[in-house]
């Protein structure tokens, strides 16, 4: 029976500061006697490099391995790219082969890479982030509770559009991702049970190019705020609403709300009349946090095997940015954040 722990994101101590790398798969080797110390993490998408959350993941790795001086590749820390499921196996047992003791899958599609993982190789720690694994004692399992973040999201964009309709781009269909848009849906109409929201799905997370052409036809129909759920792709809103912007005066903006990491910078552009940001706020993960507290776990020995991790509101897991919101929309969520926390709102999952 699978055990639920929800456990705060810890405060460190110590500074990071440390780069990253890319390792393609290659043809089976013997494994390597693992070392304790050791970490590898298994991306997708766009990788450590998207902006978004394995970037942020990766945060959290490098900032393990600078504090524990491990140096980049075997012996140390290690990325493995892997989208499809076929490659995730192999980036996984790569892993394995390289030595790697503790074993990152950030994305949810790894699933079931990691439930045959954690069955062949019993002596490696396997960490699924972003869904949940079989119970072994060798598997720890961390979701985020992205419904209460995301309903706050709503909440801002229907406090701050001018039109009554805002918009939403998702990477592609999942449970995961439902969860996201429920939030945000239920948000918005707890301000406004009429406010229009447009919603469509990019297909992947790295495909920036039908990202912008989704949010393009979504301000193109009046919304004015659009939240993007895209990981990598997402990029394609900011341009989309950046080359709207910079042919308008700042007050004239459209808006995007950002995800996972803090997306300011991606809003930053020059208006007519000023330079000026259309970064509306961000929806924060804390997974660098995650990622770096379940390492040193890990290598103390204390890896939290058989768990599932759970972060929302309640422990700062999840979050939003003050950005550029009104006072009224920054008042709106925070009564939106302890009616959530004092259980006056229970947050949808699902669209049902």
């Amino acid at each position: 029976m699978k055990r639920n722990l929800i456990i705060g994101v810890a405060a460190t101590t110590l500074i990071a500061v440390v780069a990253g790398m890319m390792m393609t798969s290659r043809p089976t080797e013997a494994q390597t006697e693992p070392i304790q110390a050791t970490v590898a993490m298994i991306t997708d998408g766009a990788g450590v490099d998207d902006q978004s959350y394995q970037e942020l993941a990766w945060r959290g790795v490098k900032k393990y391995a600078l504090e524990t001086g491990l140096a980049e590749g075997i012996d140390g820390y290690q990325s493995f790219h892997a989208v499809t499921a076929t490659e995730a196996r192999s980036a996984i047992s790569d892993a394995v082969n390289d030595g790697f003791k503790t074993i990152f899958a950030v994305g949810y599609r790894k699933i079931n890479a990691v439930d045959e993982a954690v069955q062949k190789y019993p002596d490696r720690d396997f960490v699924m982030v972003g869904d949940v694994a079989q119970t072994r004692p060798n598997v720890a399992s961390v979701t985020f509770q992205a419904n209460q973040s995301s309903y706050l999201a709503g909440v801002a964009a229907a406090k701050t559009t001018k039109t009554n309709t805002i918009g939403l781009v998702s990477g592609e269909k999942s449970v995961v991702m439902e969860a996201f848009e429920a939030g945000y849906i239920a948000g918005a109409k707890s301000i406004n049970p009429d406010i229009q929201i447009l919603h469509d799905y990019v297909g992947d997370f790295k495909n920036d190019a039908t990202a912008k052409t989704l949010a393009n036809n979504m301000y193109q129909a009046g919304a004015d705020v659009v939240y993007q759920t895209a990981g990598g792709a997402g990029q394609g809103v900011f341009e989309a609403a950046r080359s709207i912007n910079e042919k308008r005066r700042s007050a004239d903006k459209v808006w995007v709300i950002g995800v996972d990491t803090n997306q300011s910078q991606s809003g930053r552009y020059q208006a007519l009349d000023a330079s000026s940001n259309f970064t509306l706020t961000s929806v924060l993960k804390r997974m660098d946090q995650v990622v770096y507290d379940i390492a040193n776990l890990a290598m103390k020995d204390k890896f939290p095997g058989g768990e599932h991790l759970v972060y929302g509101l309640a422990n700062d897991g999840v979050s939003v940015t003050r950005g550029r919101m009104s006072t009224e929309a920054w008042m709106a969520v925070q009564d939106a954040k302890t009616a959530i926390l004092d259980k006056q709102v229970v947050v949808p999952e699902t669209l049902d």
